[in-house]
């Protein structure tokens, strides 16, 4: 049995084709080990990680109805989540409420910290062109896009971005899950009888393979 963890699989549009297997890699790895993927039902990187899932282990945030053609999650935004993204994008408060940017940027919010804004993922994996981490290396939306918001939030909060435009960052990803991400096992005991069977049937195949290589004496 696994437990149950969140992480958060965002990034660029234009993301490049080994990256976007890199990505489809990381997303069925992680789903067998009990994550569930946050995203936003964007073209490119948002697409490539929740694709590659073979279950439903996922919340994807979209910016309003059916956008990209999906079903997902549509929440309100609050003045909390307004607070949030303000302090992320420097332009957020100047951004009109009926604009299709104001909504994208406020739904990063929930792809970091979940629909209560209390339940951060435990990493970001992302690919921008800047191999951006830390909100001291973001560029402007122009170079870091849209993916800026969600890493600015996630430095602020403490939760570990892997930026996938690094060439370490799936070794650094691996060691991270490896220590951070706990996996629960059913409590085992050995089975005598099982073993004993086990035994029994390894003892008749070294036999049955003496027998076939040695032939009795003749009479």
């Amino acid at each position: 049995m696994t437990s149950t963890f969140y992480w958060t699989g965002i990034g660029s549009r234009e993301t490049p084709q080994p990256v976007k297997n890199l990505m489809e890699r990381i997303a069925r790895g992680l789903e067998t080990k009990g994550g569930i993927l946050r995203s936003g039902g964007a073209p490119g990187a948002d697409d490539f990680f929740e694709m590659a899932l073979r279950g439903n282990r996922k919340e994807i945030y979209l910016p309003q109805a059916y956008f990209n053609k999906k079903k997902g999650i549509l929440l309100p935004i609050t003045p909390e989540v307004e607070a949030i993204a303000s302090k992320a994008h420097p332009g957020y408060a100047k951004m009109k409420k009926d604009s299709f940017a104001y909504r994208a940027h406020s739904r990063n919010v929930f792809q970091v910290l979940g629909s209560d804004l209390k339940s951060p993922s435990k990493f970001v994996v992302c690919y921008t062109p800047d191999g951006a981490e830390f909100e001291k290396e973001c560029h402007s939306i122009d170079v870091t896009g849209g993916t800026r918001t969600a890493i600015v939030i996630a430095s602020q909060n403490n939760v570990p971005v892997f930026n996938l435009a690094r060439p370490d960052a799936l070794i650094r990803l691996q060691a991270f899950v490896r220590d951070n991400v706990q996996l629960e096992r059913e409590p085992w005991a050995p089975d005598p009888a099982a073993i004993e069977k086990i035994k029994q049937a390894k003892l008749e195949k070294r036999q049955q393979r003496y027998q076939n290589n040695w032939s009795s004496p003749s009479p």
